[in-house]
């Protein structure tokens, strides 16, 4: 059979048909591939990228190829079966009545096909129960392209009446005449295969369910406890669709309730085996099992209702079993474990979906490695993640999830009722879980049970190792599990999906594979997607969510619909696991306490971090060895290289935890410029900066283009003043042969920097490259310098008094050394003297006169302007602020001034100011460089270098300060945990510490010094 060429049905075909089916719609055998695939060429989003558009095509051409046949298409057999005499009636005019009719042909289908599927079953008196299962998504398919039809017929004049109510009324009322309904269908050519398919697989996956249930009944009796069901009082689909439409169902008799899920349960029977083990060696709190009828490829499994806890003890054994739960999850590699995925029951945390139960290891990088090894890639604890650009990210964490959160996608929702419906995209609210204990509930005030179960239930594993490891051990009771595992992430697969019923995708399915292209954009930065995207697709293509696959033993990645790609993991995930296992002891406890602590303070749990001895507190070389202790315990450790996983800061996400980053500011060059300083003095931390170090080397050779900003702290200039320095403590040329092979990508991304400060622009880039300059002479670099001068030069905007650099994404320039004018200014200044150019001197002198007028002189502080649309605090006194710190205000622009090659008279009064406001509230501060006490230190210290007067104040200040580090150390973070960085953390704290040490030997950090 052929179907007429200028049959619409053509344009359902997808891009691997256009070339293997062709043949269908034309009487021509020898016809050549469809033409259109030279459309698609031009249309894809991959046509600026060659490379690309021939991988996608190739892997196109190859599955055409095996496809190829004569065999007429499964959904053009069912569109012969489809009648439009199951015509609804118009009923009343609503818009409910409109998707009623739209779908109306298809669930007459449905319920013929189900009519006689359920006879003689349990589910025969509930057909229309079953069927609402079968029809649920149909209206949620045709409903955007309906409203856009009816737009398009009120446009074209087509209703005599253009008020809405008669624009909905009479286009229902069309919609009711067969030609019409055909009409519709004829203009969207993809959306009837989409219902079509949806139709064969939904009608599938049901009579697979009730046959299942047929045979199982019995089981399930049991496992209900009763003898039989009584009526049925709902059924309901959750969850994603895989696998042909296949969805986790809820069944709620009338003596009971029960899950079925269409996928192994192995994965949870596994792991409450586990848990049944740890409680017979003795965990103090008995874990309750999941009781479940496992039938390899499918299951039952009991209904958990969400019952709060009723008591404060209550609430204890439940905090103390979600610690043994949190250890056996880390222990077992386990993803995913999300607040849906959790359902607090009484005083048992229970887990009802654990198919991520063991991940294998993706690739051999460090930060893959470390994560791994981390109680935070559970999922259960506290951390920001789907962050974006223009977004920070939500906690989706079991134990932290608050509902009412926003999350960065957008959703199709209909506006206004009636007949002035519309639809609109809103971003998603996360709806409220049933993973909280009880209403209210503030998890921080339980971190002492959680910790105190985590530890115990580590401790017993790590003892009871043999157990786990040995042939026919709890290990090899896993090694049949199929597991998930999670290649992209599902939020991104569910916004494609439902993009994928926009109406441009459903007239044409070439438009609906131009879209699904994006799929291969990822190749650039993950080249083994490559052969991900093909399986995504024939998911996507099919309304359905991908799913892929592996087993322990295994490295293949497994598709749903039988793809496989060989070896695409680098370890899998048994190895990984007995790994794990035998690196167990107290230093990895350790290591995972820091991370759930930190991460729990993130929701106002107050745990004291490192607290130096008193005879450290006495001895500052002493206190920074204590430091670099506690940090060398938190070291992870991968083929020579070091790294840590702390509370990092990123300029879009905020606050979150994962592997430290390669800056100076918040990551492993601040921490390594530590180590390495405090080596001179005390070798032993030696070996762990060159580790560290080497973690540098390996990232920016292999990640570097990732990279774009310029900055001292944040970007290139960073590393280049990380290298240098190493270079001269080491006497190792090879540092400075990377810097200077550094200052090529920092300029070609010169143009991008909007940012033109200290921590992320040029102005940063400025002192990186002097620090390069003052170590190895080069014209090149000179040069480099020069240029970044110039973006600085082009970029002054002119203010009421001298010039400025406005805030990003702002029009107001603001004052301070890390974001400001000042870091800007002392950068230009040091330029001028170095390139012997004026004009940059000049400009620093310009910008200084815009930040004097900033000076509020009561306050004897400049103002500081974030948040502000303009300098009218000046004007009118109202809602002034002012910050005393290296980041912004007094603590910065005193140092500035410090380091200015510039005779300015003002300058010793401006410290002075600086110093009075610093110590004015000397010890309420935390104790990091960025906003703390160590940024105090270091303007008392370099005001103490150039003016002996305030030798005094220094000593005074450091007295005070150190009467309150007995306590603990404070790290600068906005909520009381303990983090690692250099700005923040412990490193600054330490590097503080070495400063007062050896002032003359160990340079200043904060304003970016050469090696003395």
């Amino acid at each position: 059979m052929f179907y007429q060429v200028d049959f619409p049905w053509r344009k359902a075909l997808r891009l691997p048909e256009l070339y293997s089916h062709s043949h269908l719609f034309s009487p021509d055998p020898l016809a050549m591939p469809d033409p259109r695939i030279e459309e698609w060429r031009t249309s894809s989003p991959l046509a600026r990228y060659p490379r690309l558009l021939e991988i996608r095509w190739a892997n196109a051409i190859n599955r055409a190829t095996k496809r190829k046949s004569s065999k007429q298409l499964e959904w053009l057999s069912d569109l012969e079966a489809l009648s439009l005499d199951a015509v609804l009636p118009d009923t009343d005019g609503t818009v409910e009545s409109l998707l009623r009719i739209a779908v109306n042909p298809f669930v007459w289908l449905g319920r013929r096909k189900l009519h006689i599927d359920l006879r003689n079953t349990y589910f025969e008196p509930y057909l229309e129960d079953v069927l609402a299962i079968y029809k649920g998504r149909l209206k949620q398919m045709v409903l955007r392209p309906l409203l856009l039809e009816m737009k398009l017929s009120r446009l074209r004049g087509d209703f005599q009446s253009t008020s809405p109510e008669d624009t909905l009324r009479q286009f229902t009322r069309l919609l009711c005449t067969p030609d019409r309904l055909w009409e519709f269908y004829r203009s969207y050519p993809v959306l009837v295969r989409s219902l079509l398919e949806h139709h064969r697989n939904r009608l599938a996956f049901i009579s697979e369910f009730v046959e299942r249930f047929e045979q199982d009944s019995a089981d399930v009796l049991e496992l209900l406890g009763q003898q039989e069901f009584g009526s049925l009082r709902g059924i309901s689909a959750h969850g994603d669709l895989h696998a042909g439409q296949r969805q986790v169902l809820h069944l709620h008799f009338e003596r009971g309730s029960v899950i079925y899920k269409p996928r192994s349960i192995q994965a949870e029977a596994g792991f409450y085996r586990i848990a049944e083990w740890m409680n017979s060696q003795g965990f103090s709190v008995p874990l309750r099992p999941l009781r479940l009828i496992d039938r390899q490829s499918y299951g039952w499994v009991e209904w958990i209702d969400h019952i709060p806890c009723t008591t404060e003890a209550d609430h204890h054994r439940f905090y103390r079993r979600y610690g043994g739960l949190l250890a056996l999850l880390y222990v077992l590699g386990t993803t995913d474990q999300h607040f849906e995925n959790v359902i607090a029951h009484g005083e048992f945390p229970m887990l009802v979906d654990l198919e991520t139960l063991m991940s294998p290891r993706r690739a051999a990088d460090i930060d893959e490695v470390t994560f791994e090894n981390t109680v935070l890639r559970t999922g259960i604890l506290p951390n920001r993640v789907l962050s974006k650009t223009d977004f920070r990210g939500v906690d989706l964490s079991a134990i932290g999830t608050l509902h009412d959160q926003l999350i960065p996608y957008t959703a199709v929702h209909l506006q206004n009722s009636g007949p002035d419906v519309e639809i609109v995209r809103k971003p998603q609210h996360i709806l409220k879980g049933k993973n909280q204990p009880s209403e209210g509930v503030e998890p921080a005030k339980y971190l002492r049970y959680l910790t105190e179960g985590f530890t115990e239930a580590y401790r017993l594993i790590s003892k009871e190792r043999a157990q786990f490891l040995k042939p026919g051990g709890l290990l090899d009771g896993l090694a049949q599990v199929p597991i998930r595992v999670l290649l992209r992430s599902t939020a991104t697969y569910q916004q494609l999906a439902n993009d994928t019923f926009h109406p441009d995708h459903l007239r044409d399915a070439l438009m609906l594979d131009c879209f699904l292209d994006n799929l291969w954009m990822l190749v650039q930065l993950r080249p083994e997607m490559a052969e991900v995207a093909p399986l995504e697709y024939d998911d996507l293509a099919a309304n359905d969510i991908p799913l892929f696959y592996t087993y322990p033993n295994s490295r293949d990645v497994l598709a749903l619909r039988g793809g496989r790609i060989e070896g695409f993991f680098h370890a899998s995930a048994m190895d990984v696991t007995r790994g794990r296992i035998q690196s167990m002891g107290e230093t990895d406890l350790r290591r995972q306490l820091y991370l759930l602590k930190a991460s729990m303070a993130q929701l106002g749990a107050k745990e004291v971090g490192y607290s130096p001895t008193g005879p450290e507190v006495a001895d500052p070389i002493a206190l920074a060895s204590g430091v670099a202790s506690r940090i060398a315990d938190l070291a992870y450790h991968y083929q020579g290289e070091a790294t840590w996983v702390s509370t990092v800061l990123a300029p879009s996400r905020g606050w979150f935890m994962a592997p430290c980053s390669c800056d100076l500011y918040s990551g492993a060059a601040g921490i390594t410029l530590f180590l390495a300083y405090l080596s001179r003095y005390h070798p032993v931390h030696r070996e762990l900066a060159q580790a560290a170090a080497l973690r540098l080397r390996t990232w920016w050779r292999k990640n570097g283009s990732r990279l774009r900003l310029t900055g001292g702290f944040s970007g290139w200039g960073g590393l280049i003043y990380t290298f240098s320095h190493l270079a001269t403590l080491w006497s190792d040329k090879s540092y400075l042969d990377e810097a200077e092979a550094m200052v090529q990508p920092l300029l070609a991304c010169l143009e991008e920097d909007d940012y033109f400060d200290l921590v992320a622009g040029s102005a940063g880039a400025i002192m990186g490259l002097r620090t390069l300059l003052r170590v190895r002479y080069s014209d090149r670099v000179l040069e480099a310098m020069v240029r970044c001068g110039e973006h600085l030069e082009r970029h002054a905007v002119a203010q009421r008094v001298g010039v400025g650099w406005p805030e990003r994404g702002t029009a107001v320039a603001l004052a301070g050394l890390a974001h400001g004018t000042s870091g800007i200014a002392m950068a230009l200044s040091q330029l001028g003297v170095l390139a012997g150019e004026p004009r940059f001197t000049h400009l620093a002198q310009r910008a200084l006169e815009y930040e004097r007028h900033l000076f509020v002189p009561e306050r004897g502080n400049w103002l500081d302007l974030r948040g502000s649309a303009d300098e009218s605090r000046l004007v009118d006194g109202k809602g002034r602020s002012f910050m005393s710190a290296w980041c912004h205000g007094s603590i910065g622009i005193g140092l500035s001034r410090l380091r200015m090659p510039i005779a300015d008279p003002i300058f010793k009064s401006e410290v002075r100011a600086a110093v009075q406001e610093a110590t004015e509230f000397a010890y309420v501060r935390d104790h990091s460089l960025c906003h703390g006490t160590s940024g105090v230190v270091e303007l008392l210290l370099e005001a103490s270098r150039s003016d002996a007067s305030y030798r005094r104040e220094l000593q005074q200040y450091v007295e005070g300060v150190n009467r309150g580090l007995i306590s603990g150390l404070r790290c600068g973070l906005p909520f009381p945990a303990e983090t690692l960085g250099l700005m923040n953390g412990l490193a600054g704290i330490g590097y503080s510490a070495l400063r007062l040490a050896y002032p003359e030997e160990v340079p200043s950090l904060l304003l970016l010094d050469p090696p003395l």
